[in-house]
């Protein structure tokens, strides 16, 4: 999917990545995150080589770059707070603290009334923002989105590109990827 692809990111950047659909942008978030392997070349995050990551380290690779899904893939069975609380858990935190982030992100993301929905109750952006909170929860060096906007009415979606431009004023790289030039020409990126 991708051939001869070379750039650098510098840490605080907020990067799009434009390309119509089956060009590749996926492929990158994928293979950064090493869902895919690299058959040639090499990726490197925070001066580490991904491609000598052993899989008992992948998670902690994860845990510096989070994935923002285009289907959100959420938990069907579990409530809003549920589905962030689980990243929190996985990293093994205690109870607390996982309490306290959790409410950290659901302010972030303006979600706190809608804690104890499952995301069949959710609009499709307040669906996106969980999703966005739970890729957080780990509070990650790196926030790739991938089409985060690309299921959304043009309203909700400026919401969205509003609130990943805050993480990124926050401190956290953001990489999103989309197919939508015109939203590229409307954006305006401080």
């Amino acid at each position: 999917a991708l051939s001869d692809l070379s750039f650098a990111i510098g840490e605080g950047e907020f990067v799009i990545v434009e390309g119509h659909s089956g060009a590749g942008k996926t492929t990158i978030g994928r293979a950064v995150i090493k869902d895919v392997a690299l058959s040639t070349g090499k990726i490197v995050i925070d001066g580490d080589d991904i491609s000598k990551i052993s899989a008992k380290n992948l998670p902690l690779l994860r845990r510096k770059i989070s994935v923002v899904f285009q289907d959100f893939k959420l938990l069907m069975d579990r409530t809003v707070a549920e589905n962030i609380d689980l990243a929190l858990d996985i990293i093994g935190l205690k109870d607390d603290i996982v309490s306290k982030r959790r409410n950290e992100l659901l302010e972030l993301t303006g979600l706190k009334d809608k804690s104890a929905h499952f995301p069949i109750q959710l609009s499709g952006g307040e669906a996106q923002r969980v999703a966005i909170a739970r890729a957080l929860a780990p509070q990650p060096k790196v926030l790739f989105a991938d089409e985060p906007t690309g299921n959304l009415d043009a309203k909700t979606g400026m919401s969205i590109i509003k609130l990943l431009q805050d993480i990124n004023e926050a401190g956290t790289t953001v990489v999103m990827a989309t197919h939508d030039l015109e939203l590229v020409k409307e954006l305006k990126l401080r």
